[in-house]
Protein backbone atom coordinates (compact mmCIF):
# COMPACT_ATOMS: atom_id res chain seq x y z
CA UNK A 1 0.00 0.00 0.00
CA UNK A 2 1.65 3.20 -1.08
CA UNK A 3 2.20 6.07 1.82
CA UNK A 4 -0.57 8.13 2.16
CA UNK A 5 0.03 11.99 1.78
CA UNK A 6 0.20 13.97 5.18
CA UNK A 7 -3.36 15.25 5.26
CA UNK A 8 -4.36 11.59 4.54
CA UNK A 9 -2.31 10.21 6.98
CA UNK A 10 -3.62 8.82 10.47
CA UNK A 11 -0.64 10.57 12.27
CA UNK A 12 -1.38 13.75 10.63
CA UNK A 13 -1.26 16.38 13.49
CA UNK A 14 -3.65 19.24 13.94
CA UNK A 15 -2.48 23.24 13.96
CA UNK A 16 -4.14 22.85 17.57
CA UNK A 17 -2.10 20.30 18.42
CA UNK A 18 1.29 21.98 17.76
CA UNK A 19 0.25 25.80 19.59
CA UNK A 20 -0.47 23.55 22.61
CA UNK A 21 2.18 21.94 21.95
CA UNK A 22 4.81 24.48 23.21
CA UNK A 23 2.85 24.98 26.63
CA UNK A 24 2.80 21.43 27.68
CA UNK A 25 6.24 20.93 26.62
CA UNK A 26 7.52 23.49 28.60
CA UNK A 27 5.30 22.89 31.35
CA UNK A 28 6.84 19.05 31.43
CA UNK A 29 10.41 19.73 31.07
CA UNK A 30 10.17 22.06 34.04
CA UNK A 31 8.51 19.39 35.93
CA UNK A 32 11.32 17.01 34.81
CA UNK A 33 14.15 18.94 36.50
CA UNK A 34 17.33 19.64 36.48
CA UNK A 35 18.39 16.96 34.45
CA UNK A 36 15.83 17.73 31.24
CA UNK A 37 16.88 21.35 31.62
CA UNK A 38 20.19 20.38 31.34
CA UNK A 39 19.71 17.99 28.50
CA UNK A 40 17.68 20.73 26.51
CA UNK A 41 20.72 23.48 27.63
CA UNK A 42 20.23 25.68 24.14
CA UNK A 43 16.54 26.32 25.30
CA UNK A 44 16.50 26.61 28.78
CA UNK A 45 20.41 27.29 29.94
CA UNK A 46 21.48 29.57 26.43
CA UNK A 47 24.94 30.23 25.67
CA UNK A 48 26.52 33.29 26.67
CA UNK A 49 28.04 35.12 23.75
CA UNK A 50 31.51 35.64 24.49
CA UNK A 51 31.60 32.29 26.66
CA UNK A 52 33.34 29.19 25.30
CA UNK A 53 32.16 25.81 25.12
CA UNK A 54 34.50 24.67 28.31
CA UNK A 55 32.83 27.72 30.53
CA UNK A 56 29.30 26.91 28.95
CA UNK A 57 29.34 23.34 29.63
CA UNK A 58 31.04 23.95 33.74
CA UNK A 59 27.55 26.27 34.36
CA UNK A 60 25.25 23.92 32.95
CA UNK A 61 26.31 21.24 35.17
CA UNK A 62 26.37 23.73 37.91
CA UNK A 63 23.05 24.17 37.53
CA UNK A 64 20.26 22.47 39.47
CA UNK A 65 16.31 23.72 39.15
CA UNK A 66 13.80 24.45 42.23
CA UNK A 67 10.66 21.64 41.62
CA UNK A 68 8.21 23.88 42.48
CA UNK A 69 5.97 22.89 39.76
CA UNK A 70 6.25 19.28 40.71
CA UNK A 71 5.79 20.44 44.27
CA UNK A 72 2.49 22.71 43.62
CA UNK A 73 0.45 19.47 41.39
CA UNK A 74 1.48 16.96 44.59
CA UNK A 75 -0.41 19.56 46.85
CA UNK A 76 -3.50 20.11 44.47
CA UNK A 77 -3.56 16.35 44.55
CA UNK A 78 -3.18 15.61 47.95
CA UNK A 79 -6.15 18.70 48.66
CA UNK A 80 -8.40 16.83 45.83
CA UNK A 81 -8.27 13.68 47.29
CA UNK A 82 -8.23 13.65 51.14
CA UNK A 83 -10.90 12.14 51.10
CA UNK A 84 -11.25 8.98 48.53
CA UNK A 85 -14.28 9.72 45.76
CA UNK A 86 -17.40 8.07 46.87
CA UNK A 87 -19.31 5.51 43.95
CA UNK A 88 -22.90 6.56 44.42
CA UNK A 89 -26.08 4.13 45.64
CA UNK A 90 -26.77 4.28 41.50
CA UNK A 91 -23.40 2.53 40.20
CA UNK A 92 -24.28 -0.83 39.10
CA UNK A 93 -22.69 -4.11 40.39
CA UNK A 94 -20.23 -5.16 37.95
CA UNK A 95 -18.89 -1.41 37.54
CA UNK A 96 -18.21 -1.44 41.52
CA UNK A 97 -16.54 -4.36 40.84
CA UNK A 98 -14.42 -2.62 38.44
CA UNK A 99 -13.43 0.23 40.20
CA UNK A 100 -10.89 -1.55 42.15
CA UNK A 101 -9.23 -2.69 39.04
CA UNK A 102 -10.36 -0.05 36.73
CA UNK A 103 -7.69 -0.24 34.38
CA UNK A 104 -7.55 -3.98 33.88
CA UNK A 105 -3.96 -4.21 35.17
CA UNK A 106 -4.44 -3.84 38.89
CA UNK A 107 -5.22 0.18 38.88
CA UNK A 108 -7.89 0.64 41.39
CA UNK A 109 -10.04 3.54 40.51
CA UNK A 110 -8.92 6.23 43.13
CA UNK A 111 -5.54 6.30 42.26
CA UNK A 112 -6.43 6.30 37.94
CA UNK A 113 -8.55 9.52 39.17
CA UNK A 114 -5.38 10.56 40.60
CA UNK A 115 -3.01 9.77 37.76
CA UNK A 116 -5.80 11.58 35.34
CA UNK A 117 -6.37 14.88 37.49
CA UNK A 118 -2.12 14.53 37.82
CA UNK A 119 -1.63 15.08 33.98
CA UNK A 120 -4.71 17.15 33.42
CA UNK A 121 -3.01 20.02 36.04
CA UNK A 122 0.57 19.35 34.18
CA UNK A 123 -0.85 19.46 30.46
CA UNK A 124 -4.53 21.35 30.43
CA UNK A 125 -6.20 18.39 29.79
CA UNK A 126 -6.08 14.64 30.15
CA UNK A 127 -9.13 11.77 28.60
CA UNK A 128 -10.20 8.98 29.38
CA UNK A 129 -10.85 5.99 26.75
CA UNK A 130 -13.54 3.22 27.99
CA UNK A 131 -11.93 0.23 26.14
CA UNK A 132 -13.18 -3.63 25.89
CA UNK A 133 -11.77 -6.48 24.64
CA UNK A 134 -12.95 -7.73 21.20
CA UNK A 135 -15.96 -9.94 21.41
CA UNK A 136 -19.24 -11.07 19.62
CA UNK A 137 -21.62 -8.41 20.03
CA UNK A 138 -24.99 -10.78 21.50
CA UNK A 139 -23.13 -11.48 24.51
CA UNK A 140 -25.49 -11.31 27.83
CA UNK A 141 -23.97 -9.37 30.31
CA UNK A 142 -23.80 -13.23 32.47
CA UNK A 143 -22.12 -14.46 29.49
CA UNK A 144 -19.65 -11.55 29.47
CA UNK A 145 -19.04 -12.36 33.31
CA UNK A 146 -18.66 -15.74 32.51
CA UNK A 147 -15.59 -14.84 29.92
CA UNK A 148 -14.05 -13.06 32.18
CA UNK A 149 -14.19 -9.96 29.67
CA UNK A 150 -14.92 -6.39 31.15
CA UNK A 151 -14.65 -2.75 30.55
CA UNK A 152 -11.98 -0.76 31.49
CA UNK A 153 -10.50 2.59 31.66
CA UNK A 154 -7.27 3.74 29.21
CA UNK A 155 -5.76 7.53 30.40
CA UNK A 156 -4.82 8.86 27.38
CA UNK A 157 -2.42 12.18 27.40
CA UNK A 158 -2.68 14.92 25.75
CA UNK A 159 -0.01 14.47 23.63
CA UNK A 160 -1.90 10.97 22.01
CA UNK A 161 -4.71 12.67 20.49
CA UNK A 162 -3.10 13.91 17.37
CA UNK A 163 -6.66 15.02 15.56
CA UNK A 164 -9.89 15.42 15.90
CA UNK A 165 -13.25 16.55 14.58
CA UNK A 166 -16.36 17.69 16.05
CA UNK A 167 -20.22 17.84 14.93
CA UNK A 168 -23.45 18.91 15.88
CA UNK A 169 -26.05 16.96 16.63
CA UNK A 170 -29.40 17.72 17.72
CA UNK A 171 -28.22 21.27 18.45
CA UNK A 172 -25.29 20.04 20.66
CA UNK A 173 -21.33 19.88 20.03
CA UNK A 174 -20.13 16.34 20.34
CA UNK A 175 -16.86 14.32 18.90
CA UNK A 176 -17.05 13.39 15.44
CA UNK A 177 -13.86 11.47 14.89
CA UNK A 178 -10.51 10.98 16.88
CA UNK A 179 -7.22 9.86 16.60
CA UNK A 180 -5.37 8.16 19.15
CA UNK A 181 -1.44 8.01 18.88
CA UNK A 182 -0.24 4.72 21.04
CA UNK A 183 3.44 3.36 20.84
CA UNK A 184 4.04 -0.14 22.29
CA UNK A 185 6.71 -2.85 22.22
CA UNK A 186 6.31 -6.19 19.98
CA UNK A 187 8.55 -8.76 20.06
CA UNK A 188 12.07 -8.58 18.48
CA UNK A 189 14.45 -11.93 18.25
CA UNK A 190 14.21 -14.55 20.64
CA UNK A 191 14.35 -12.13 23.77
CA UNK A 192 14.55 -8.26 22.66
CA UNK A 193 11.62 -6.18 21.79
CA UNK A 194 11.06 -3.06 19.86
CA UNK A 195 8.69 -0.24 19.31
CA UNK A 196 5.62 -0.10 17.24
CA UNK A 197 3.46 3.10 16.12
CA UNK A 198 -0.46 2.28 16.28
CA UNK A 199 -3.20 4.83 15.66
CA UNK A 200 -6.87 3.83 16.58
CA UNK A 201 -9.31 5.63 14.58
CA UNK A 202 -13.24 6.27 16.50
CA UNK A 203 -15.64 7.64 13.81
CA UNK A 204 -19.05 8.50 14.85
CA UNK A 205 -21.69 7.09 12.70
CA UNK A 206 -25.19 6.06 12.34
CA UNK A 207 -26.59 2.87 10.80
CA UNK A 208 -29.48 2.33 8.09
CA UNK A 209 -32.46 3.32 10.59
CA UNK A 210 -30.66 6.38 11.78
CA UNK A 211 -29.89 4.92 15.22
CA UNK A 212 -25.78 6.49 16.30
CA UNK A 213 -22.63 3.98 16.29
CA UNK A 214 -19.20 3.99 16.69
CA UNK A 215 -16.95 2.93 13.88
CA UNK A 216 -13.42 2.17 14.60
CA UNK A 217 -9.76 2.01 12.87
CA UNK A 218 -6.27 0.65 13.84
CA UNK A 219 -3.49 1.69 11.63
CA UNK A 220 0.26 0.64 12.64
CA UNK A 221 3.42 2.41 11.29
CA UNK A 222 5.40 -0.41 9.38
CA UNK A 223 8.75 0.63 8.07
CA UNK A 224 7.93 3.49 6.04
CA UNK A 225 4.08 2.99 5.59
CA UNK A 226 0.98 3.32 7.58
CA UNK A 227 -0.96 0.33 6.73
CA UNK A 228 -4.68 -0.33 8.14
CA UNK A 229 -4.68 -3.64 10.17
CA UNK A 230 -7.84 -3.76 11.56
CA UNK A 231 -11.45 -1.65 11.68
CA UNK A 232 -15.01 -2.50 12.45
CA UNK A 233 -18.12 -1.26 14.96
CA UNK A 234 -18.07 -0.50 18.68
CA UNK A 235 -20.31 -2.84 20.72
CA UNK A 236 -22.50 -1.01 23.44
CA UNK A 237 -22.07 2.92 23.66
CA UNK A 238 -23.53 4.68 20.74
CA UNK A 239 -21.26 7.51 21.03
CA UNK A 240 -16.83 7.54 20.76
CA UNK A 241 -16.47 6.26 24.52
CA UNK A 242 -13.99 9.29 25.04
CA UNK A 243 -14.08 11.82 27.77
CA UNK A 244 -12.16 15.01 28.94
CA UNK A 245 -11.17 16.41 32.11
CA UNK A 246 -9.98 19.68 32.35
CA UNK A 247 -7.27 20.93 34.92
CA UNK A 248 -6.68 24.33 32.96
CA UNK A 249 -8.28 26.97 31.28
CA UNK A 250 -10.58 25.32 28.39
CA UNK A 251 -10.00 27.17 25.19
CA UNK A 252 -11.46 24.89 22.34
CA UNK A 253 -13.74 21.48 22.28
CA UNK A 254 -10.26 19.13 23.25
CA UNK A 255 -7.82 22.46 23.61
CA UNK A 256 -6.62 24.06 26.74
CA UNK A 257 -3.98 26.19 28.65
CA UNK A 258 -1.97 24.50 31.12
CA UNK A 259 -2.67 26.45 34.49
CA UNK A 260 0.67 26.41 35.72
CA UNK A 261 2.24 27.69 32.60
CA UNK A 262 3.02 30.73 34.62
CA UNK A 263 4.70 28.90 37.42
CA UNK A 264 6.62 27.06 34.83
CA UNK A 265 8.01 30.28 33.73
CA UNK A 266 8.76 31.70 36.76
CA UNK A 267 10.53 28.28 37.81
CA UNK A 268 12.90 28.62 34.31
CA UNK A 269 13.55 32.56 35.57
CA UNK A 270 14.81 31.04 39.05
CA UNK A 271 16.83 28.09 37.44
CA UNK A 272 18.34 31.20 34.59
CA UNK A 273 19.52 33.35 37.28
CA UNK A 274 20.14 31.24 40.11
CA UNK A 275 22.56 29.46 37.53
CA UNK A 276 24.36 32.97 36.77
CA UNK A 277 24.51 33.47 40.62
CA UNK A 278 26.02 30.46 40.99
CA UNK A 279 28.46 31.04 38.37
CA UNK A 280 29.45 34.34 39.01
CA UNK A 281 30.44 33.49 42.81
CA UNK A 282 32.79 30.61 41.43
CA UNK A 283 34.47 33.16 39.48
CA UNK A 284 34.04 35.63 42.15
CA UNK A 285 35.59 32.93 44.88
CA UNK A 286 38.82 32.59 43.33
CA UNK A 287 41.20 35.03 43.06
CA UNK A 288 43.77 35.67 40.17
CA UNK A 289 47.30 35.85 40.57
CA UNK A 290 48.61 38.75 38.82
CA UNK A 291 52.62 39.24 38.08
CA UNK A 292 54.60 41.99 36.61
CA UNK A 293 58.15 42.05 34.95
CA UNK A 294 58.36 38.10 35.49
CA UNK A 295 60.45 36.14 33.37
CA UNK A 296 58.92 33.31 31.52
CA UNK A 297 62.06 31.60 30.71
CA UNK A 298 62.89 30.39 27.53
CA UNK A 299 59.65 28.14 27.00
CA UNK A 300 57.46 31.21 27.46
CA UNK A 301 55.24 29.53 30.62
CA UNK A 302 52.88 31.19 31.55
CA UNK A 303 51.67 28.69 34.69
CA UNK A 304 53.21 29.42 37.72
CA UNK A 305 53.14 26.75 40.81
CA UNK A 306 52.06 28.30 43.71
CA UNK A 307 51.85 26.96 47.66
CA UNK A 308 53.14 28.36 50.41
CA UNK A 309 56.80 26.78 50.02
CA UNK A 310 57.46 27.71 47.05
CA UNK A 311 58.72 30.97 45.94
CA UNK A 312 58.50 33.22 43.05
CA UNK A 313 61.20 35.00 41.35
CA UNK A 314 60.31 38.16 39.77
CA UNK A 315 63.13 40.42 38.18
CA UNK A 316 64.26 44.00 39.41
CA UNK A 317 61.08 46.43 38.99
CA UNK A 318 58.27 43.63 38.83
CA UNK A 319 56.04 42.91 41.13
CA UNK A 320 53.32 40.33 41.79
CA UNK A 321 49.66 40.86 43.40
CA UNK A 322 46.12 39.26 43.42
CA UNK A 323 43.55 39.91 41.44
CA UNK A 324 40.31 39.84 43.58
CA UNK A 325 36.22 40.90 42.12
CA UNK A 326 34.61 42.72 44.54
CA UNK A 327 31.27 40.62 43.61
CA UNK A 328 28.85 43.77 43.57
CA UNK A 329 26.28 42.16 41.25
CA UNK A 330 25.73 38.93 43.28
CA UNK A 331 23.34 41.45 46.07
CA UNK A 332 21.42 42.06 43.31
CA UNK A 333 21.23 38.56 41.89
CA UNK A 334 20.12 37.91 45.17
CA UNK A 335 17.69 39.90 45.61
CA UNK A 336 16.02 39.26 41.95
CA UNK A 337 16.15 34.97 42.98
CA UNK A 338 14.24 36.51 46.36
CA UNK A 339 11.85 38.53 43.95
CA UNK A 340 10.75 35.03 41.78
CA UNK A 341 10.59 32.42 44.89
CA UNK A 342 7.71 35.15 45.78
CA UNK A 343 6.30 35.36 42.49
CA UNK A 344 6.18 31.44 42.60
CA UNK A 345 4.93 31.33 45.91
CA UNK A 346 1.89 33.28 44.92
CA UNK A 347 1.64 31.56 41.51
CA UNK A 348 1.58 27.66 43.55
CA UNK A 349 -0.48 26.25 45.89
CA UNK A 350 1.94 24.61 47.97
CA UNK A 351 3.50 28.11 48.55
CA UNK A 352 0.49 30.13 48.95
CA UNK A 353 1.29 32.33 52.05
CA UNK A 354 3.91 35.06 51.76
CA UNK A 355 7.08 34.21 52.95
CA UNK A 356 7.96 37.69 54.74
CA UNK A 357 5.73 38.21 56.93
CA UNK A 358 3.68 40.96 54.85
CA UNK A 359 0.60 41.91 56.45
CA UNK A 360 -2.87 41.19 54.03
CA UNK A 361 -6.10 42.79 54.08
CA UNK A 362 -8.94 39.91 54.78
CA UNK A 363 -10.75 41.21 51.93
CA UNK A 364 -7.06 40.20 49.59
CA UNK A 365 -6.64 36.72 51.79
CA UNK A 366 -10.16 36.00 51.00
CA UNK A 367 -10.14 36.57 47.25
CA UNK A 368 -7.00 34.88 47.22
CA UNK A 369 -8.24 31.64 48.71
CA UNK A 370 -10.85 31.94 46.70
CA UNK A 371 -9.76 31.88 43.21
CA UNK A 372 -7.22 29.18 44.06
CA UNK A 373 -10.04 27.14 45.27
CA UNK A 374 -12.02 27.70 42.27
CA UNK A 375 -8.86 26.69 39.68
CA UNK A 376 -8.79 23.67 41.72
CA UNK A 377 -12.77 22.60 42.40
CA UNK A 378 -13.05 23.20 38.93
CA UNK A 379 -10.46 20.51 37.87
CA UNK A 380 -12.14 17.98 40.23
CA UNK A 381 -15.55 19.10 39.20
CA UNK A 382 -14.23 18.30 35.62
CA UNK A 383 -12.35 14.71 36.46
CA UNK A 384 -15.93 14.23 38.33
CA UNK A 385 -17.84 14.59 34.37
CA UNK A 386 -15.19 12.39 33.15
CA UNK A 387 -15.58 9.54 35.45
CA UNK A 388 -19.29 9.44 35.03
CA UNK A 389 -19.24 9.54 31.61
CA UNK A 390 -16.87 6.74 31.73
CA UNK A 391 -19.18 5.23 33.81
CA UNK A 392 -21.74 5.36 31.07
CA UNK A 393 -19.65 3.99 28.36
CA UNK A 394 -19.23 1.17 30.79
CA UNK A 395 -22.44 0.69 30.74
CA UNK A 396 -23.26 0.96 27.43
CA UNK A 397 -20.77 -2.11 27.02
CA UNK A 398 -22.65 -4.04 29.18
CA UNK A 399 -26.06 -3.36 27.78
CA UNK A 400 -26.93 -1.42 31.30
CA UNK A 401 -28.93 1.83 30.96
CA UNK A 402 -26.94 3.72 33.47
CA UNK A 403 -23.54 3.87 34.91
CA UNK A 404 -24.39 5.67 38.05
CA UNK A 405 -22.39 8.57 39.85
CA UNK A 406 -19.41 9.33 41.92
CA UNK A 407 -18.93 12.45 44.11
CA UNK A 408 -15.32 13.80 44.37
CA UNK A 409 -14.75 16.77 47.35
CA UNK A 410 -14.77 20.05 45.86
CA UNK A 411 -15.23 22.32 48.93
CA UNK A 412 -11.65 23.20 50.41
CA UNK A 413 -12.53 26.02 52.57
CA UNK A 414 -12.22 23.37 55.62
CA UNK A 415 -8.72 22.84 54.18
CA UNK A 416 -7.61 26.63 54.13
CA UNK A 417 -8.79 27.86 57.28
CA UNK A 418 -6.48 30.83 58.49
CA UNK A 419 -5.07 30.83 62.18
CA UNK A 420 -7.91 33.53 62.89
CA UNK A 421 -10.81 30.78 61.52
CA UNK A 422 -9.06 28.59 63.58
CA UNK A 423 -9.29 30.10 66.85
CA UNK A 424 -12.94 31.55 65.66
CA UNK A 425 -13.72 28.26 65.68
CA UNK A 426 -12.12 26.73 68.70
CA UNK A 427 -13.33 29.52 70.85
CA UNK A 428 -17.09 28.49 69.97
CA UNK A 429 -16.67 25.20 70.62
CA UNK A 430 -15.44 26.34 74.14
CA UNK A 431 -18.52 28.77 74.75
CA UNK A 432 -20.43 25.68 74.13
CA UNK A 433 -22.07 27.36 70.78
CA UNK A 434 -20.62 24.53 68.56
CA UNK A 435 -20.80 21.35 69.00
CA UNK A 436 -18.10 18.44 69.75
CA UNK A 437 -18.84 16.76 66.56
CA UNK A 438 -18.81 19.94 64.33
CA UNK A 439 -15.35 20.77 65.92
CA UNK A 440 -14.09 17.46 65.44
CA UNK A 441 -15.99 17.35 61.74
CA UNK A 442 -13.60 20.34 61.05
CA UNK A 443 -10.44 19.33 62.24
CA UNK A 444 -10.77 16.00 60.17
CA UNK A 445 -11.22 17.95 57.22
CA UNK A 446 -8.70 20.40 57.33
CA UNK A 447 -6.21 16.95 57.70
CA UNK A 448 -5.56 18.03 61.45
CA UNK A 449 -6.99 14.39 62.48
CA UNK A 450 -7.32 11.18 60.56
CA UNK A 451 -9.77 10.75 57.52
CA UNK A 452 -11.63 7.69 59.25
CA UNK A 453 -12.34 8.90 62.21
CA UNK A 454 -15.85 8.71 63.29
CA UNK A 455 -16.98 12.54 65.05
CA UNK A 456 -19.59 10.76 66.96
CA UNK A 457 -17.46 7.59 67.56
CA UNK A 458 -14.93 10.56 68.98
CA UNK A 459 -17.50 11.62 71.59
CA UNK A 460 -17.73 8.63 73.03
CA UNK A 461 -14.67 7.70 73.46
CA UNK A 462 -13.77 11.24 75.44
CA UNK A 463 -16.63 10.19 77.61
CA UNK A 464 -14.74 7.04 78.31
CA UNK A 465 -11.72 8.32 78.85
CA UNK A 466 -12.94 10.71 81.21
CA UNK A 467 -14.68 8.31 83.01
CA UNK A 468 -17.93 8.14 84.97
CA UNK A 469 -17.21 8.57 88.23
CA UNK A 470 -15.69 11.88 87.94
CA UNK A 471 -19.28 12.62 86.78
CA UNK A 472 -20.72 11.83 90.05
CA UNK A 473 -22.82 9.18 88.10
CA UNK A 474 -23.93 5.54 89.18
CA UNK A 475 -24.66 4.38 85.60
CA UNK A 476 -21.47 3.86 84.67
CA UNK A 477 -19.97 5.08 81.11
CA UNK A 478 -23.26 4.82 79.12
CA UNK A 479 -24.08 7.54 81.54
CA UNK A 480 -21.46 9.77 80.49
CA UNK A 481 -21.80 9.37 76.76
CA UNK A 482 -25.52 9.67 77.74
CA UNK A 483 -24.93 13.22 79.56
CA UNK A 484 -22.67 14.11 76.67
CA UNK A 485 -24.76 13.41 73.83
CA UNK A 486 -28.74 13.09 74.16
CA UNK A 487 -30.75 13.41 72.07
CA UNK A 488 -34.47 14.58 72.53
CA UNK A 489 -37.57 14.81 70.88
CA UNK A 490 -38.07 18.61 70.70
CA UNK A 491 -33.88 19.26 70.98
CA UNK A 492 -30.80 19.17 69.04
CA UNK A 493 -28.25 16.24 70.19
CA UNK A 494 -26.41 17.95 73.44
CA UNK A 495 -22.73 18.09 73.58
CA UNK A 496 -21.10 19.81 75.86
CA UNK A 497 -17.32 21.21 76.38
CA UNK A 498 -14.75 20.16 78.91
CA UNK A 499 -15.71 23.85 81.07
CA UNK A 500 -19.90 23.32 80.93
CA UNK A 501 -18.91 19.41 81.89
CA UNK A 502 -16.58 20.91 84.73
CA UNK A 503 -19.55 22.91 86.05
CA UNK A 504 -22.17 20.48 85.68
CA UNK A 505 -19.92 18.14 87.51
CA UNK A 506 -19.88 20.91 90.36
CA UNK A 507 -23.55 21.52 89.97
CA UNK A 508 -24.31 17.29 90.61
CA UNK A 509 -21.64 16.87 93.34
CA UNK A 510 -23.42 19.55 95.48
CA UNK A 511 -26.60 18.10 95.10
CA UNK A 512 -24.98 14.82 95.88
CA UNK A 513 -23.65 16.10 99.50
CA UNK A 514 -26.82 17.90 99.87
CA UNK A 515 -25.62 21.26 99.56
CA UNK A 516 -28.44 21.94 96.40
CA UNK A 517 -31.65 20.63 96.89
CA UNK A 518 -31.94 18.35 94.20
CA UNK A 519 -34.94 20.42 91.73
CA UNK A 520 -32.25 23.39 92.36
CA UNK A 521 -29.70 21.17 90.78
CA UNK A 522 -32.18 20.20 87.86
CA UNK A 523 -32.85 23.56 87.37
CA UNK A 524 -29.84 24.99 87.08
CA UNK A 525 -29.02 22.17 84.28
CA UNK A 526 -31.70 23.20 82.21
CA UNK A 527 -31.14 27.03 82.82
CA UNK A 528 -27.26 27.13 82.47
CA UNK A 529 -26.80 24.54 79.69
CA UNK A 530 -30.00 24.87 77.75
CA UNK A 531 -30.70 21.01 78.61
CA UNK A 532 -34.90 19.75 78.83
CA UNK A 533 -35.56 18.13 81.78
CA UNK A 534 -35.01 14.61 80.54
CA UNK A 535 -31.30 15.35 79.42
CA UNK A 536 -30.94 17.31 83.38
CA UNK A 537 -32.48 13.76 84.50
CA UNK A 538 -30.03 11.86 82.58
CA UNK A 539 -26.92 14.02 83.40
CA UNK A 540 -28.03 14.28 87.28
CA UNK A 541 -28.82 10.02 88.13
CA UNK A 542 -29.49 9.35 91.15
CA UNK A 543 -27.49 12.36 92.75
CA UNK A 544 -30.34 13.38 96.11
CA UNK A 545 -32.45 10.46 96.32
CA UNK A 546 -30.17 8.85 98.35
CA UNK A 547 -28.02 9.84 101.48
CA UNK A 548 -25.71 12.78 101.38
CA UNK A 549 -22.27 12.32 100.63
CA UNK A 550 -19.38 14.63 101.78
CA UNK A 551 -17.44 16.40 99.04
CA UNK A 552 -13.88 16.38 98.56
CA UNK A 553 -12.46 19.93 100.42
CA UNK A 554 -11.79 22.48 97.86
CA UNK A 555 -8.33 23.92 98.59
CA UNK A 556 -8.21 27.58 99.72
CA UNK A 557 -11.89 27.09 101.07
CA UNK A 558 -12.83 23.93 102.99
CA UNK A 559 -9.58 22.90 103.87
CA UNK A 560 -8.38 24.80 107.05
CA UNK A 561 -4.44 23.83 106.26
CA UNK A 562 -4.81 25.98 102.94
CA UNK A 563 -6.77 29.00 104.05
CA UNK A 564 -4.52 32.49 103.92
CA UNK A 565 -4.07 34.53 107.12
Amino acid sequence: MATPTTSDSPGHKLPAYTAMQQHWGLVRDVRGGTETLRDKKSTYLPKFEAEDARDWDTRVKMTFAYDAVDQTIGAMLGLAFMSEPELGDDVPEPIVTDWENIDGEGTHGTVFATQVLDSALQDGHCLILTDYPPAPTDLSLAAQMALELRAYLVRVMIDQVVSWRVMTLGGRRILGQVVIKQVGEVPAGAFGATQQTEYRVFRQSFDEAGTPEVLWERWTELENQTIQTGKGVIRGPKFIPLAVAFGGQRTGFLESTPPLLGLANSNIDHTQVKSDRRFSMHKCAIPVPVFIGRDKGPSGDSLVSMSSSRGIDINIGGDAKILEPQGTALAALREEILDIEKRMGDQGLAMVLPQDGASRTATEVQFTRTRQESKLARAVRSLQDALEASFGFMAGYYGLEDGGSLVLRRDFTALTLSDSDQTFLTSARERGDLTLATFLEFMRLKGGLFERLDPEAEVKAVAEEMGAEDMGLSGGVEDVAGALTVAAPADQTLILNGAQIASAREIVSAVAAGELPRDTGLNMLEAFFRMTPAQAARVMASAGTTTPTTPNPRPGLDDPTQRGA
